[in-house]
């Protein structure tokens, strides 16, 4: 079995990551010129989505009742 090692966003696979997903979408789907808009802010996206889940993680355990 193949390991999977998350980490921390880092400029350095901005490029490599952005290639690779329009890569997937040519050969998966249609790239058209949102996915291209988004791919250019991906950092920007990254760090709304980390900042949601934060927030959501806040809410759901507050909550919970703790016992």
């Amino acid at each position: 079995m193949e390991s999977v090692e998350i980490v921390d966003y880092n400029e350095q696979y901005h490029e490599g990551f952005k290639q690779l997903s329009y890569e997937w979408l040519e050969k998966y789907v249609t790239v058209e010129p949102e996915d291209v808009r988004i791919l250019m802010l991906l950092k920007k996206l990254f760090l709304i989505m980390v900042a949601i889940f934060i927030l959501r993680n806040i809410k759901v355990k507050l909550l919970v009742p703790f016992r």
